[in-house]
């Protein structure tokens, strides 16, 4: 039996409640429909097109 430090087991019960809660709201989302999601993925393509237009413009610059 290994005695660990209590953080770790902190750390693990939290991202257990975490990963339950993801799961209710997937739940939730999926009962809902889907027209959020669609409007979230109309956005991000619109985010990528601008993203690859700044990059081909050189506006972006790259992180140091």
């Amino acid at each position: 039996i290994h005695n660990y430090p209590q953080p770790i087991n902190m750390e693990v019960f939290l991202l257990c409640i975490f990963c339950g809660l993801y799961g209710i709201t997937s739940e939730l989302i999926r009962s809902e429909g889907m027209k959020n999601i669609r409007q979230f993925n109309k956005l991000s393509a619109n985010a990528d097109k601008n993203y690859g237009q700044a990059q081909s413009n050189g506006e972006r610059k790259p992180n140091p």
